[in-house]
């Protein structure tokens, strides 16, 4: 994947530490993971389940989210939006309705 100026990082909200810490040693995670122990940043950010991917803009705004498992190609869509930004929470909508295959066209993927 190409430069995006995109940032990934995990967030650990319930997980005992030491047992998230063996769970990304033991998926080869190479990004950094923070923790959220009293699930802070995940109601900030609207979290509902577990795994859920939010694309923030360089000023840490929402404005991409993906609910269930993401695949690579969302990753990098996701990627390529979140640093440019869209105060647009409409588009955001549309764009995350469009990953889950909610509203994409046909040739989209």
């Amino acid at each position: 994947m190409r430069p995006t100026g995109a940032v990934l990082l995990g967030l650990n909200q319930r997980d005992i530490r030491s047992e998230a810490r063996g769970f990304l040693r033991e998926v080869g995670a190479e990004y950094p993971s923070v923790r959220d122990p009293e699930d802070d940043t995940a109601r900030s950010w609207g979290a509902t389940g577990i795994p859920e991917t939010y694309f923030l803009d360089a000023k840490g705004r929402v404005v991409a989210h993906v609910p269930g498992p993401i695949d690579a190609g969302q990753l990098r869509r996701g990627a390529r939006r979140g640093p440019g930004g869209s105060r647009d929470a409409s588009a955001a909508q549309r764009w995350a309705q469009e990953e889950r295959g909610l509203g994409a066209k046909p040739g989209d993927r």
